[in-house]
């Protein structure tokens, strides 16, 4: 239907058997485990490359000179 996309649910077997999802997705589950998780700091990096927030630029808002920041980028310059 949608090729290339592909949906992953990772659950838990706590409270398995009161999960309906849990139940209905059984026949689709991964054999031999769960993959590995990444480490917090190698997580980090990864998403460090992939998004990156754009730099502030200038525009024009109600035709006043404004500076556009990211949303990502408001809160770091507080700290």
């Amino acid at each position: 239907m949608f090729p290339g996309l592909a949906l992953v649910v990772l659950c838990s077997s706590e409270n398995e058997e009161r999960a309906h999802i849990v139940t209905s997705l059984e026949q689709y589950k991964v054999k031999g485990g769960m993959p590995r998780y990444p480490r917090p700091d190698e997580l980090r990096r990864f998403l460090g490359k992939q998004f990156k927030a754009p730099h502030p630029r200038p525009g024009l808002y109600r035709e006043q000179h404004v500076i556009w920041s990211a949303a990502a980028e408001v809160g770091r310059a507080e700290k």
